[in-house]
């Protein structure tokens, strides 16, 4: 059954979720170019399975895994640069209609936005304090 609850404007909701990605940024280049080496590595070792044995195929499923996990943090880099590149820089948000509606919003909504706008929590005795981008 899906809830009555408010969704988050299909404006506001589309910049949370896409970031409003950045291209020209040399950092992030540079990661996607890495991300493409592995890539490359990650085929030729695949077009390798054939024909060989399977104490070989346990060093290439291990090779690749490795790889693989290489480029899942080198995508979460590129993410992580490309959403600080572009905070504050690209689109002007009503804040105050995102914090007056936000328990009308969906759990799964209120998570995206506060991936995007909160750095860090820092949980010290009895405060909290939160870090915003």
């Amino acid at each position: 059954m899906k809830s009555n609850k408010k969704q988050i404007s299909s404006y506001y909701y589309e910049v949370f979720k896409t970031n409003k990605i950045e291209t020209d940024n040399p950092e992030v280049n540079s990661l996607k170019i890495q991300v493409s080496k592995i890539d490359n590595k990650i085929e030729d070792l695949v077009s390798q399975f054939s024909n060989i044995s399977d104490i070989t195929i346990n060093y290439l499923d291990e090779a690749i895994k490795k790889l693989d996990s290489e480029k899942k943090m080198l995508k979460e880099k590129i993410n992580d640069t490309q959403l600080k590149a572009n905070r504050g820089s690209e689109v002007d948000i009503d804040i105050g209609e995102v914090i007056n509606s936000w328990s009308e919003y969906e759990m799964q909504d209120k998570k995206t936005i506060a991936k995007k706008v909160i750095e860090k929590i820092i949980l010290d005795g009895e405060e909290i304090n939160i870090i915003f981008y």
